[in-house]
């Protein structure tokens, strides 16, 4: 849960968060809003944090900017899965799930899929494991997904807000 508050996340952009946001398992969200509007800002500074502080849980976190994260998704299958090849960013996402599986069937926990725009959200929609996913999509409203609004006030300030 992230608790209803103002947050300075960077020395000059804050965010102000209107109630508690509550991520659980088996439910999806949506953030929404113009570029520049602290989506980002709130999955890297807000929400990651408050996930990795909770035990056992898995973190699959697809970033904006894919191109250097395959670069980590490539070595950690050169070690672990030789001979699977990735070089686009479905690859990776196909591999990320399968290696989640991997360690739910040796270990079950809390599975948080988190997206911010990757173009593969259709096969993190497929995965057949109880989790909760986290999505940024310009382009396609996730059906049925709690939407979070972020509107800017200013370039400092940004409202957060979700749709009851």
């Amino acid at each position: 849960m992230i608790k209803a508050g103002y947050y300075q996340v960077w020395p000059d952009f804050a965010l102000e968060i209107g109630s508690d946001l509550c991520f659980e398992q088996g439910k999806s969200h949506q953030l929404q809003g113009a570029n520049g509007s602290g989506k980002s800002s709130f999955i890297q500074k807000l929400l990651i944090p408050a996930l990795r502080a909770r035990k056992g849980a898995y973190i699959v976190y697809l970033e904006q900017q894919m191109h250097l994260q395959l670069f980590a998704i490539k070595a950690h299958a050169a070690f672990h899965a030789p001979g699977i090849r990735i070089s686009t960013p479905s690859d990776a996402a196909m591999y990320l799930m399968q290696d989640l599986k991997k360690a739910y069937a040796a270990k079950p926990g809390d599975i948080y899929i988190v997206s911010d725009e990757c173009p593969c959200l259709h096969l993190l929609q497929e995965l057949k494991l109880p989790h909760c996913l986290i999505v940024i999509d310009h382009h396609e409203v996730l059906p049925g997904a709690e939407q979070i609004r972020f509107e800017a006030q200013n370039q400092n300030l940004s409202k957060v807000s979700r749709d009851v």
